[in-house]
């Protein structure tokens, strides 16, 4: 698994470290080089605004892993949906599931 970011920072390592290793079993690679994640050839995490690849999970950021120190944030849950979601937007998952796991 490769995840790309534009963007590489503690937060969002942690979380590809912490969901990678804890919950699916193997280390994924994180990477801020475009040229790196296209030509990767397994299952890729676009966590970025733009279209990298046709086949790719793409998960808009919400900003919260770029962010440093704590701060209160103004947290959109979703009522809509069957299943309640946090950092509600267009990404393919409907929120970005990384700021939510962190």
């Amino acid at each position: 698994m490769i995840v790309f970011a534009e963007q590489l920072t503690p937060r969002l390592k942690y979380i590809a470290a912490f969901i990678g290793t804890q919950v699916s079993g193997h280390e994924w690679t994180v990477t801020n080089d475009v040229s790196v994640y296209t030509a990767h050839t397994g299952a890729r995490i676009n966590y970025s605004t733009n279209v990298l690849a046709q086949k790719e999970l793409r998960i808009e950021p919400y900003g919260l892993l770029y962010q440093q120190g704590i701060s209160d944030q103004d947290i959109d849950i979703s009522q809509d949906d069957p299943e309640r979601r946090l950092f509600k937007n267009d990404s393919d998952t409907g929120f970005d599931i990384f700021s939510a796991v962190f």
